[in-house]
């Protein structure tokens, strides 16, 4: 019956053949991952179990694709397929591959024992040790590597059967019409183009789409060893140039972030984790962390007066900030809302390119603002009027701790409100803010509600024409009466969240994601503000000192004053005598430095550096150009904290997992 409808040539049938095996070689290996590691799991939920290998077959779909669209694109040259070299390239190199493939399937099931994440650049480092690991698994699984000998031996004999039988070695191409070729060939590269993207869905699949579960293992289970390692090589790579020692880097970060009521515990392991002591004294209770989308620092006090020719783009934010403590030298250690989330909700800074939150990295275990508070018993909300799924964040904000979401499908369900430009306005999302604090305040259990505001996003549009204070005369007229209504919104919330009893034991806390990036130098590119506000508790301070998005989860700690754990590359910035006046920064293809003196940008694609002066017209600083060893001081700490959080996360050695917590917490 088949037949009627496709004729399958030489070629289609060798594809045929080894996509149906690839997809059986990683079904299989999911199955004895899952039996090899299932008593991890507190209970068996098989839906979830269910759900993951549906979702396992999406990745199996990018792997083989990967695999084998190159031999594929390989075997359409018909004229030189004749020629039994050139054939052997498409039919036999893929045979010679599939060992090492279901080798390192191998090695990936016996990696995950003690790593808790599948391999990814660890395959080829370990390369350089390949007589020592054969040696250990010899002697500590000997029949598992027999076992793994013979069934690669059958494998062989196999494969020559094969050929003999069906005498591969000796079939070419049948002839067909040129069109009916084409046509199949179209749809050859259709499928292969659909599977690396992981479905025909918007955007590319990411390592992130795999978190289902709170249950750690139960996110690894759609993941295969391939597929991560390749994802590794693509995105976490870090030039030979800007390598450091583990030593080094290690005693340059904790010396940078260290702060009085916290001590490392110097866990070979997980080498930033801190125990935060408790502060005595009156504190408050619960947390509002507003995260500003695209508040760009130059429009508001105190980064300057807060007037853009002649009117005050937040008059409401500029009081505020005047009564609370704020920060005059704030910096976002990224550029992306992806960037912010990772730095402010874990205290870990993205990686230049490609954001960790899409890749495998973002399933290691963080110590999450979320995280840590819903083991001190707190409610635990994020809302946004964006899509959660967009960069995965019905996905991710889960495995950060947060127990309630909140987005645009939400406000849509509810059909009061009414949806904005990019997602819902500002003020809709402070009003469900309240509506949901005041539930938690019913019920007496503290909170933290966590609010990415969305209006002053791309493109730019404000609910009311009333908000419009800039016609399209002025240069980025419509991102700044965007930003004057995200103003207007925050006061309506600030006025109507201060009649609640909860207001004096609430601390506020507001920081902008990144800039809007139009029509900024590369220094006010990096500037976004950031306001501690609890009149009860916090005296009215203008803060001068270098700080950064990175220090807003400890400077959240030290506020509470609860005896916990944390691990990240942050400061609390209450504490006394903190170091300060520095900070960190990765954004697109760079990282870089920011202290008092200078700033650097530093390729990670190439040995391109620029230092520039941290004074007007803050130009290219000449003690450091041409000469760079004048000036290694910027470059030693942004190499130190660049190679540290790629390296932690890569390993999963950020904190650990909650089953391996060796440390009490009250």
């Amino acid at each position: 019956m088949l037949k009627l409808f496709f004729k399958p040539r030489f070629s289609d049938r060798i594809f045929l053949t080894y996509v149906c095996f690839g997809f059986l070689t990683l079904f299989l290996h999911r199955i004895l991952f899952f039996y090899v590691y299932s008593y991890r799991l507190d209970e068996i939920n098989f839906l979830l179990i269910l759900k993951a290998f549906l979702i396992g077959f999406r990745f199996d779909f990018v792997t083989v694709s990967i695999s084998l669209v190159g031999f594929y694109i390989l075997s359409i040259w018909d004229t030189v397929s004749r020629y039994q070299f050139y054939r052997n390239l498409w039919v036999v190199t893929p045979l010679v591959i599939y060992p090492f493939c279901v080798l390192h399937l191998f090695a990936d099931l016996l990696y995950f024992e003690n790593a808790n994440k599948h391999i990814g650049y660890e395959a080829i480092v370990f390369l350089g040790d390949l007589d020592v690991l054969i040696v250990s698994a010899w002697s500590e699984a000997p029949f598992k590597i027999l076992s793994f000998l013979f069934l690669i031996l059958l494998y062989i004999l196999g494969i020559r059967f094969w050929f003999r039988k069906k005498k591969i070695g000796y079939q070419v191409n049948e002839a067909e019409s040129n069109r009916y070729s084409m046509t199949k060939s179209i749809l050859w590269i259709l499928f292969f183009f659909i599977g690396l993207r992981g479905g025909p869905q918007e955007s590319p699949l990411r390592a992130s789409e795999a978190i289902i579960s709170e249950d750690a293992l139960i996110n690894q289970i759609a993941l295969n060893g391939i597929y991560t390692t390749i994802n590794d090589f693509k995105s976490q790579s870090i030039p030979k140039h800007l390598k450091m020692s583990e030593t080094d880097m290690i005693s340059i970060v904790r010396d940078e972030i260290q702060f009085d009521g916290s001590q490392f515990l110097n866990d070979p392991n997980f080498p930033l984790l801190r125990k935060i002591n408790e502060r005595p004294g009156k504190k408050p209770t619960n947390v509002v962390l507003v995260i500003q989308e695209s508040w760009t620092g130059k429009f508001v006090w105190p980064v300057s007066d807060g007037y853009w020719l002649g009117k005050e783009i937040t008059p409401y934010y500029n009081q505020l900030a005047k009564k609370g403590h704020s920060f005059r030298k704030f910096y976002a250690n990224g550029g992306r809302t992806s960037n912010a989330l990772l730095s402010v909700l874990t205290s870990i800074p993205d990686r230049p390119g490609l954001t960790a939150i899409r890749t495998p990295q973002i399933l290691s275990h963080f110590s999450a603002i979320g995280n840590i508070f819903s083991e001190l018993g707190y409610e635990t909300s994020f809302i946004t009027g964006d899509d959660l799924k967009f960069d995965s964040l019905a996905t991710i904000l889960p495995h950060f701790g947060f127990k309630t979401l909140i987005g645009k499908e939400d406000f849509r369900k509810s059909g009061l409100y009414q949806i904005g430009a990019w997602g819902y306005d500002d003020e809709h999302l402070y009003s469900k803010a309240i509506q949901e604090m005041d539930i938690y305040q019913k019920n007496n259990k503290p909170f933290l509600m966590t609010i990415l505001t969305m209006t002053t996003h791309y493109p730019y549009k404000v609910p009311n024409p009333k908000y419009e204070i800039f016609d399209s005369s002025v240069t980025d007229f419509d991102y700044l009466n965007t930003y004057h209504y995200s103003d207007a919104a925050l006061e309506g919330f600030m006025k109507e969240i201060q009649k609640r009893k909860y207001f004096d034991d609430t601390l506020f806390v507001f920081v902008g994601d990144h800039t809007h990036h139009r029509y900024l130098s590369y220094y006010e590119d990096r500037m976004v503000p950031f306001l501690l506000f609890s009149p009860k508790y916090i005296k009215p301070k203008l803060d001068e000192r270098i700080s950064s998005q990175l220090d807003v989860l400890p400077t959240i700690l030290g506020v509470i004053g609860r005896e916990t754990y944390f691990s990240g590359f942050g400061k609390n910035l209450m504490a006394p005598n903190v170091k300060s006046g520095s900070t960190y920064f990765a954004y697109g293809s760079a990282c870089g430095w920011i202290d008092e003196e200078k700033i650097l940008y530093q390729s990670v694609d190439g040995d391109t550096q620029f230092i520039f002066q941290m004074v007007p017209p803050y130009a290219e600083d000449p003690v450091c150009n041409p000469n760079r060893t004048n000036c290694t001081n910027q470059t030693l700490k942004a190499k130190a904290f660049f190679n540290l959080s790629l390296e932690l996360m890569n390993r999963n050695a950020i904190y650990p997992l909650e089953g391996r917590l060796r440390y009490s917490r009250k």
